[in-house]
């Protein structure tokens, strides 16, 4: 007989010329296949977010707030002005060049643990549960010092501004009242121990400038009685010294030898300081930055020895070179101390000598004056005695009331610029941070879960790994019946109304099928088969071809019957088997439906359900199972097995009786036969098989047909088991006519050309 082919506009080459695995090029590039990635697994990605941040959120509602207080001193790179407006030290070169380690050591001052002691025991701090509370105690249930000042300093946060002289100085405790009164006076502590630091060596010197004030005040007060006696007991009346040239030279020698006696009381106060040992109250000492630089350093190399003393013995290397820096460090600041000591004696001896000098000028234009006028000379001398002590009286009261001044001002180069208040939101835990770092987290975690659970996922999930395996594309992508498009709202509420009205005309057939009598295959309403038939539960393929609510599946098997015409053309395969590389793939669904929509062609076509161990393709139709294939291969008359399906042009000959083993009969002559009269009758014959992998029925009938389609599952078969099949395929001869992937993604672009009709056209 004259076959019919369909009315098909033009033959496209064959879609699989080759199947040979991984030998395509990606033409996507990175960016799209790790796109494609996310867009697979992201319900890993969006489990792992929801599930951090759920965490993250549980755990700032029950998390301890702490609270800041923070404040913020200036500290200058000056020393303070005492003695008359003259710096201590002055912004020396010395200074200047050292700047980086003075704010180094200002730094280090401010997180010693002598000032925090000193914070502590001014607030009471041991004794206030609001910061003894997460200290831990020891065996006896006491708090220890060290255990104190650890969660002080653990709390203690000093950071310089970057660009500035200011610094910051931050203190967390649960409660913000707390916090800033710890950072307050922390700071306020610090200015004060600066100037202690400053003003102690000061103390020494006004305290020996004011026991000589006496001694002066006791002479100046002799000399004037001695003055007055004198001039009482020769009737002289006071000499007019600016008139004589060698009184006003007496006058000169007189102011130079009272300021050099002045300078020489004060280096002799530095003097008593050295020879008592007190070297590190001298001002020199105090003012120089090199010098406080070393015993800061010699100071904590000092407390590093201790500690280690106490862990270690003396033959543990560690011990040993720390002991050699303390040694180191105590050279060296006693190498700039002798320094400044030695300046400090060479400036005393020097003042003497000038103070000698100047009496022995004094006391020789005293000699000239007194053999002149050996009255009026003495005369002179006292007077010069009285002037010479009141000068020295003068400037010894001046010099200590500058220092008792300076010593009772807060002057200094450190201040507070603004002072901490109790904050009103929480330092920790911040709701900001938190939520960025643990969506940034889950982010990470999340695609690393992705990108992991994908590397272990060895299933075919999109047209793109049937093409790396076979080398080109599937022959046809057909749409996940369960799953809506996720293009827009619209398609979405579409696919769920046709979905529906799918789920209420299925349950109408339910019920239709529980009140209407049953028959089994041999026809008998009660039979045991009609009853197990009535009451199972099983996956049915459903019959979509000619469903108006499942219209992008329809298309999309259209599109595979286009695709099977066209694979060979001129000439398509005949006889097309529809097989998997195991079970539960859609196989049945494809094969029922391939067959409907050839039939819809106008062509015979003839359904054959070769799967005779598990036979679905009658309760898609709607049919009854017997007789079927198998009664046909015992002898059975092939026109008695082949009915009339509900659509045009389609016959269907179901798997018929079930037999234990069916491979023998799939084997037989009669099978061949029975393939061969199919062709010679049917335009096209549709076969379904059970899974290659699973028996081998598949790979006989295989033979038997012009080319085998080759089912796939999304997320279900594994790409070796499609790899597999195909080589057995090959193997046995049979012509592998392409794969098709079942609950892949909707076509978009269906709805989009839907839309676009005209709604009187469509």
């Amino acid at each position: 007989m004259s076959i019919r082919q369909p009315a098909i506009a033009s033959p496209l080459p064959a879609p699989f010329l080759d199947f040979a695995p991984a030998r395509a090029t990606r033409e996507a590039g990175v960016v799209q296949e790790v796109w494609a990635l996310l867009r697979r697994r992201w319900r890993v990605i969006a489990g792992t977010v929801a599930v951090l941040m759920l965490a993250t959120a549980t755990y700032y509602l029950f998390a301890t707030r702490w609270y800041r207080g923070q404040a913020t001193v200036l500290i200058e790179a000056r020393a303070p002005e005492l003695l008359n407006g003259q710096a201590i030290g002055g912004e020396q070169d010395a200074f200047l060049s050292l700047k980086y380690d003075y704010y180094q050591t200002q730094y280090t001052l401010l997180m010693s643990r002598a000032l925090a002691e000193r914070v502590m025991a001014e607030l009471d701090l041991p004794e206030d549960s609001r910061f003894t509370w997460s200290i831990p105690r020891d065996d006896q249930g006491r708090l220890t010092d060290n255990a104190l000042v650890g969660e002080y300093f653990k709390r203690l946060y000093v950071v310089p501004v970057r660009g500035t002289r200011l610094v910051q100085i931050g203190f967390d405790n649960v409660s913000p009242e707390l916090s800033a009164a710890i950072a307050n006076t922390h700071a306020r502590l610090y200015v004060r121990t600066g100037l202690e630091r400053v003003y102690g060596g000061m103390d020494q010197v006004r305290g020996f400038l004011e026991s000589k004030v006496g001694d002066v005040q006791a002479r100046l007060a002799a000399a004037e009685k001695d003055l007055m006696q004198f001039q009482a007991a020769h009737d002289l009346l006071p000499v007019d010294l600016n008139r004589d040239v060698g009184s006003e030279r007496l006058m000169d020698l007189s102011r130079r030898l009272t300021a050099a006696q002045a300078d020489e009381i004060t280096l002799e106060a530095q003097h008593k300081l050295v020879e008592q040992g007190n070297t590190e109250a001298l001002p020199a000492v105090l003012a120089n930055p090199l010098i406080q630089r070393l015993r800061e350093d010699y100071t904590r190399l000092h407390v590093d020895a201790a500690l280690l003393a106490e862990k270690f013995t003396p033959e543990f290397p560690g011990r040993k070179q720390v002991e050699g820096q303390v040694a180191h460090a105590k050279e060296l600041l006693d190498v700039e101390t002798n320094k400044v000591v030695r300046g400090v004696e060479a400036n005393y001896r020097a003042a003497q000598r000038t103070v000698e000098q100047m009496q022995s000028q004094l006391d020789a234009q005293r000699s000239q004056l007194v053999n002149r006028k050996d009255d009026e000379g003495e005369l002179l001398t006292k007077m010069r005695e009285v002037d010479l002590n009141r000068g020295l009286y003068d400037n010894l009261i001046a010099r200590v009331k500058d220092l008792n001044l300076t010593a009772g001002s807060d002057a200094s180069n450190i201040n507070i610029v603004e002072a901490a208040v109790p904050p009103a939101l929480p330092a920790w835990p911040s709701l900001l941070l938190l939520g960025a770092l643990g969506l940034a987290t889950s982010l990470i975690l999340g695609i690393g879960l992705a990108l992991i659970r994908d590397g272990f996922d060895r299933t075919i999930q999109d047209a793109d790994d049937l093409r790396r395996m076979t080398g080109t594309g599937p022959l046809a992508v057909i749409p996940d019946l369960d799953r809506p498009p996720d293009r827009t709202v619209r398609d979405r509420l579409s696919w769920h109304a046709s979905r529906a009205q799918r789920v209420a005309v299925d349950g109408w057939r339910r019920f239709e099928s529980f009140a209407l009598p049953h028959t089994n295959g041999n026809g008998n309403g009660n039979g045991k088969n009609g009853h197990r038939h009535r009451h199972r539960r099983s996956r049915v393929p459903a019959a979509i071809i000619h469903d108006a609510h499942l219209a992008p599946l329809a298309e999309a098997y259209r599109t595979l019957r286009s695709a099977l015409l066209l694979s060979s053309a001129p000439s398509p395969p005949r006889v097309v088997l529809i097989t998997s590389p195991t079970g539960g793939s859609g196989k049945t669904s494809t094969a029922v439906n391939t067959a409907l929509a050839l039939a819809a062609c106008g062509v015979n076509v003839l359904l054959i359900d070769g799967d005779m161990r598990l036979a679905r393709c009658h309760r898609a139709l709607g049919l009854p199972r017997e007789p079927g294939l198998a009664d046909v291969l015992l002898g059975l008359d092939e026109s008695e097995a082949i009915r009339a399906t509900a659509t045009e042009h389609l016959s269907f000959l179901p798997a018929g009786r079930r037999l234990p083993s069916p491979t023998e009969l799939i084997s037989s002559a009669r099978m061949a036969q029975l393939v061969e009269r199919a062709r010679g009758r049917f335009d096209y014959v549709i076969i379904d098989s059970p899974p290659l992998l699973a028996v081998s029925d598949g790979l006989l009938l295989a033979h038997l047909a012009d080319g085998a389609l080759l089912i796939t599952e999304k997320g279900r078969t594994r790409r070796e088991e499609a790899r597999l099949a195909l080589e057995r395929l090959r193997e046995t001869g049979a012509s592998p006519l392409g794969v098709v992937l079942n609950r892949g993604s909707l076509d978009h672009d269906y709805y989009r050309y839907t839309r676009a009709l005209d709604p009187a056209e469509a």
